[in-house]
């Protein structure tokens, strides 16, 4: 999924009607907000539910603190669409992404319709560039010959799980067939975990601390304990986070002078069980909270476009992803590569067996 974007979505919205026709049409949707009728989430419902009189649809909104309960409506057919989690939200649609993510992208062509439908400026997201947009498709199916591709497997700071990086690192060699060169030529970064904490527990602190004495028996351990680190964070902790990202931002710019592209392994491990992360990969203790994820923490911070591809799939029949990372602004490349990759190591065609 391409990384342009200043924030991440915290739900999924599963509308389950057309458009709307001319005529005023009523629908019922269910919302899912731990804060209730005064949440977050109600909140920017109640004025989504506003604009959305001006295209012929008049809304009712119902709050819901149990999610289930409100997906448990959504089947039952009591709301026409519902604003829920993405794990909740699979039931419904099968693209649809985690907690905190806008989902899977299935396809390259798939792509091409979130591109046209979400670049450019919007005035209602400060960290949007105002830059004119390019056609981030142009050239798509030129393929890659040529292009000078770095590979690294842990940056000198991750622990990756064995088979994941053999998988991944065959997917690599598989842009060699397609007339690229691909190194490894040892890159190092400091661990960028402990800055990207550091602003993530004080921006979750920020936007919603409040909850903490709102609603304190509602919150998830996992939000309780961002907040309550984020609370403890000082201005000095903060300086010198930013301090780090913009230091590592140089280093990745260095490489990215001799480098088209940088690929790495997505995750550090495999897919596993819902909340239960691993303490363990590759024989060493390690954070379960951050360490199956550490690739992708220094491009969250450096705004770099990057890409997951399928690549592979594990012992136990779970798929792994191929990270492709481009130069600032240079987006076409990640697609371009992604592009290739699909074509030459096709995986539509595979699908889960869930139960």
């Amino acid at each position: 999924m391409i990384k342009r974007f200043s924030a991440l979505l915290s739900s999924s919205l599963l509308l389950l009607c057309t458009a709307a026709p001319a005529a005023t049409i009523e629908r019922n949707i269910c919302v899912f907000d731990i804060a209730g009728n005064v949440g977050p989430m109600m909140t920017a419902m109640k004025d989504w539910q506003v604009a959305a009189v001006g295209w012929g649809l008049k809304t009712h909104l119902r709050a819901y603190t149990n999610e289930a309960v409100a997906a448990e409506d959504l089947k039952a057919g009591v709301c026409d669409a519902a604003l829920i989690t993405g794990i909740r939200g699979r039931h419904f649609n099968k693209y649809t992404g985690t907690i905190d993510s806008i989902g899977a992208i299935p396809t390259m062509d798939h792509m091409k319709i979130l591109l046209k439908v979400l670049a450019g400026h919007d005035s209602r997201d400060p960290g949007s560039m105002r830059d004119s947009v390019p056609d981030f498709l142009a050239g798509l199916d030129n393929g890659v010959r040529g292009l000078r591709l770095a590979w690294g497997t842990g940056m000198g700071y991750a622990t990756i799980d064995p088979e994941v990086a053999s998988i991944t690192s065959e997917a690599a060699r598989v842009f060699e067939e397609l007339g690229c060169t691909v190194e490894d030529p040892a890159f190092v970064l400091d661990d960028p975990v402990p800055a990207f904490l550091t602003i993530f527990y004080t921006g979750n602190y920020t936007s919603y601390g409040h909850l903490m004495d709102e609603c304190p028996d509602k919150l998830t351990d996992n939000a309780r304990f961002c907040f309550e680190h984020g609370s403890q964070a000082t201005a000095a902790d903060y300086a010198r986070a930013i301090r780090s990202v913009d230091e590592m931002k140089a280093r990745i710019d260095d490489l990215m002078d001799t480098y088209d592209l940088l690929l790495t392994p997505t995750m550090a491990v495999p897919p596993f069980p819902i909340g239960q992360p691993p303490d363990r990969i590759d024989g060493k203790d390690v954070p379960p909270r951050s360490s199956y994820s550490p690739m992708t923490r220094p491009f969250n911070l450096s705004g770099q476009p990057a890409a997951s591809i399928p690549c592979g799939f594990s012992s136990e029949g779970l798929p792994i992803g191929l990270h492709i990372i481009g130069k600032r602004g240079d987006e076409a490349t990640v697609l371009r590569a992604s592009a290739a990759f699909e074509q030459a190591r096709p995986w539509e065609h595979h699908r889960p067996n869930i139960d």
